[in-house]
């Protein structure tokens, strides 16, 4: 499938574990290929953090040529421990395929990854514990081990199988006999086949019971599936019951994947969208309406304080200066009444401030007797269209219209405006029709050396000097670069360096294949063979000026 293109290769050499990393349609796929024999692992995920221990994977020197390949076929072409990854590349002048085979086999106490010629069937690279001296042989995954194929087992050879493993659990039996029996799935049929898995004449029970569970649970003869949650999996690891979609290939659920969960994604992300929308309203409207409720209640009040202050009034000369409050006679009720004052007002200003203060409540409790009824109406429209859209009835209509009514735009439209632009681990010149890559930083330039170069293009950096390591890109259909191209990507390689104010600057150049990160080496830092040497002189790009160059 030309959407699904391997993007890097990292290994964990210490338990043999390969990662391979793929894009397809702007989404990540981690494959992760274990191949001790202890730590079998072979799985696909969409979650990176549910790889164990994927902080200690680190980049390979191999398969370095699968890279940006596009993934054709996962397939399994023995009954168990084989798996063949398939991948293509467009190149040469008339735009040939190339083809290459990733083979992953556990048949011994340790298994091995092969990346192999298809047309000629020769080893081009092996790892883990495959010997170097087979590169350049011709290739054949060893035979599988002697296994029962579940699927055409016979009854005599079943119970032969289980009277010589009898003292083993079902599901320890199921995965050391039988091919393709993961432990979820043994621990499964074992939970259905419990009640008689330790009488002995029951084994014919057994066996229907084993076989109708594992046919229940699988097809065998498709590889991988594609389930509800969006997971793909090996079939062979799925529930009896559960519901799934089964495809030739692996880059066939990748493609259904992407084309199928297009609509139902965006659904999702717009009912979520609405649905904070739509609460952030509920929560203002209902903000509002206790407000006014305050408002209302205070209103209540406005008799209360304007009679305090036509009493402050009448005896204004009992009011002095600095009184936080003073008792009167009320001349209605004859009661005495404690009135609040500020000790920083004067005694007038004191009467004029609870006057104002009559005059603003009685306004507010007006405005919110008005306010009050339209106010409840919108909150209970609002509450109303939450409760429809968290019962899941809302149509595509209905969904559009609410989208309308609170004013939000198309996800697509949203993510283009907001997201900001990639930054790159590089700067790019053109220099006549070359394109030359220009490392930032030295954690830039390792990325841009080890991940995004291409095997044949031209690694260039000042020798024995501090600076960026410069990328030559080759041309499609070129073979060798253009000695004119070597001298302009190594002008640039003598500026972007510490020497770049020296007259003349020695610049090393050689094929990306042949440089090498060491292990725990600082960014930065590689180390590099076959490499040529040139003096060049430092060379700005064409229009580069360092204080007002935009980028």
């Amino acid at each position: 499938m030309s959407g699904t293109v391997l993007e890097s290769i990292r290994s964990e050499p210490e338990s043999g574990r390969l990662l391979l990393v793929f894009e397809a349609r702007r989404r990540r796929f981690w494959l992760v290929a274990s191949a001790r024999g202890d730590r079998q692992a072979f799985f696909w995920t969409t979650d990176k953090e549910k790889i164990p221990g994927h902080e200690s994977y680190k980049p390979t020197e191999k398969f370095n040529r699968l890279k940006r390949c596009r993934l054709v076929q996962m397939a399994i072409p023995a009954p168990d421990r084989v798996v063949r990854l398939s991948f293509e590349r467009p190149g040469g002048p008339s735009d040939e395929l190339t083809h290459y085979d990733l083979w992953i086999t556990w048949t011994g106490a340790a298994g091995n990854i092969w990346l192999v010629q298809p047309t000629d069937n020769i080893v081009l690279e092996t790892f883990w514990q495959s010997e170097p001296s087979l590169q350049g042989a011709n290739f054949s995954h060893p035979a599988p081990p002697s296994l029962l194929n579940w699927q055409t087992v016979s009854f005599p050879e079943y119970e032969r199988a289980r009277a010589s493993d009898r003292e083993r659990a079902i599901s320890e039996f199921l995965q050391k006999r039988f091919w393709g029996i993961d432990g979820p799935l043994a621990r499964m049929v074992e939970s259905q086949v419990v009640a008689f898995a330790d009488q002995p004449d029951q084994v014919w029970r057994e066996f229907s019971t084993v076989l109708s569970s594992l046919r229940s649970a699988a097809d065998s003869k498709t590889p991988v599936a594609l389930v509800p949650a969006g997971d793909i999996v090996p079939v062979l690891g799925l529930l009896a019951g559960e519901e799934r979609n089964v495809f030739s290939s692996l880059s066939a659920a990748l493609a259904a994947s992407d084309t199928q969960s297009g609509e139902a994604l965006e659904r999702t992300v717009i009912v979520a969208r609405l649905r904070g929308e739509l609460r952030r309203r509920i929560q203002r409207l209902q903000h509002r309406v206790r407000q006014v409720d305050i408002a209302i209640a205070e209103g209540e009040q406005v008799a209360q304080l304007r009679h305090q202050a036509d009493l402050l009034g009448t005896q204004r000369h009992l009011l002095h200066p600095g009184m936080s409050e003073i008792v009167l006679e009320d001349w209605v009720s004859g009661a005495q009444i404690t009135i609040q004052l500020d000790p920083g007002l004067r005694p007038q200003e004191n009467i004029d401030a609870l006057y104002h203060r009559v005059s603003k409540l009685t306004l507010a409790a007006r405005n919110a007797h008005d306010t009050r009824p339209a106010l409840v109406a919108e909150l209970t429209l609002w509450e109303s269209r939450l409760k429809s859209l968290e019962s899941s009835s809302t149509g595509t209509e209905e969904l559009e219209d609410l989208r309308r009514l609170t004013g939000l735009t198309t996800p697509k439209h949203d993510t283009q405006r907001s997201r900001p632009p990639k930054r790159l681990p590089y700067r790019e010149f053109r220099v006549g029709n070359d394109v030359i890559w220009v490392g930032r930083s030295n954690r830039d330039n390792d990325q841009l050396t080890m991940k995004l170069a291409r095997p044949d293009d031209l690694f260039l950096h000042a020798h024995q000097s501090g600076g960026a390591h410069v990328i030559l890109r080759r041309e499609s259909g070129n073979r060798e670069h253009d000695h004119q191209s070597i001298v302009a990507a190594a002008q640039l390689a003598a500026f972007f360096s510490k020497a770049k104010h020296s007259h003349l600057v020695p610049v090393i150049y050689t094929d990306i294949r042949h440089v090498r990160k060491p292990r725990k080496a600082p960014p930065g830092l590689v180390q590099v063979t076959r490499e040529k040497s040139i003096m060049v002189r430092p060379l700005p790009p064409p229009g580069y000026h360092e204080s007002g160059y935009k980028e």
